[in-house]
């Protein structure tokens, strides 16, 4: 399946594999620089709409020492349809990793943990043309960062509200 069956030709240009690829490498860069086992191939998927959303990116923590549960008690509704945007949201990040792993830039481990393949620019200078794109590219690098120090991927799901 195409990801042009499920998107608008806008939402694919909003969100091209390209774009949220880097985005998810940049979590994963981060992520990676505290844990070098590699991020669970399931944290992806809520990185995308916890970085473009900006009700959320707005709203993360200043640093990683918030825990996750701490931080989603302090959101009251922000995150109440976030379950429905990580679901809207999978095939975005499908594309993205496939762009991602075709380019060779990330590797999938057979533990089902991404790491990095290929170092990218840390600064791209087109995530300094407005705000809602600074605003993802700070966000993706928290996110991963701060992922990196929960204790697993279903204490995160499970505190998103996510089911599998």
């Amino acid at each position: 399946m195409s990801l042009d069956s499920f998107l608008t030709q806008d939402e694919i240009n909003l969100y091209n594999p390209a774009y949220c690829g880097f985005l998810i490498f940049s979590s994963l860069r981060s992520f990676c620089e505290l844990d070098n086992q590699g991020m669970h191939c399931a944290l992806p998927y809520l990185v995308i709409p916890m970085a473009v959303s900006s009700k959320i990116s707005s709203s993360l923590p200043r640093s990683t020492s918030t825990p996750i549960a701490s931080w989603i008690s302090d959101q009251g509704g922000v995150l109440s349809d976030f379950p429905a945007m990580v679901t809207a949201c999978i095939p975005i990040v499908n594309a993205a990793i496939l762009f991602l792993l075709e380019n060779q830039v990330i590797k999938l481990s057979k533990d089902g943990n991404y790491s990095i393949n290929e170092e990218l620019s840390k600064n791209p200078n087109l995530f300094s043309k407005t705000e809602s794109l600074k605003q993802a590219f700070q966000a993706t690098n928290l996110i991963g960062r701060w992922f990196s120090h929960s204790s697993s991927v279903e204490t995160i799901y499970a505190q998103l509200g996510i089911r599998p």
